[in-house]
């Protein structure tokens, strides 16, 4: 009897909650953002840079973008987070999909990232090149001349 009358509270808070979206004039957002960023423009040889593909907007499955070969870095891909965001003003929905490759230098010097196609839905947006310096990093210790 207990559970019977749990699943019509659910049934009932859930066609409540889709009335008042409805009655509101909530909805998702039609628009599509993608950006695409390191966490810091220099790094050292053999030092982690973090890239961060974000895509915001009304959004179904995002599959994981595939990055091509970058000369001067060998990279791999970490991990996803996904979550829904409000927009008060605009009474609207955005889910954000976040994507975090890891790229380490092998070389000093300044490269450019990318550019690089992120396909979303039936559309690809691009991220534009990205310049990354990376100096040389520390010679190892030299033992103490005897």
């Amino acid at each position: 009897m207990r559970n019977t009358i749990r699943k019509r509270y659910k049934y009932l808070f859930g066609a409540a909650a889709l009335f008042l979206l409805i009655a509101t004039g909530v909805s998702f957002a039609d628009d599509v953002a993608v950006t695409a960023a390191f966490d810091k423009r220099e790094a050292v040889v053999g030092e982690e840079l973090h890239l961060k593909i974000s895509i915001k907007g009304d959004l179904g499955a995002i599959p994981r973008p595939r990055l091509p070969h970058f000369t001067g870095f060998n990279w791999y891909y970490l991990e996803q987070s996904s979550r829904l965001e409000y927009s008060a003003a605009r009474k609207a929905y955005d889910k954000i999909v976040e994507f975090v490759f890891v790229f380490i230098p092998l070389e000093a010097g300044t490269f450019s990232v990318g550019p690089f196609d992120i396909p979303v839905g039936k559309e690809i947006y691009r991220a534009e090149p990205m310049e990354i310096t990376v100096r040389p990093g520390d010679n190892p210790a030299q033992p103490p001349a005897a």
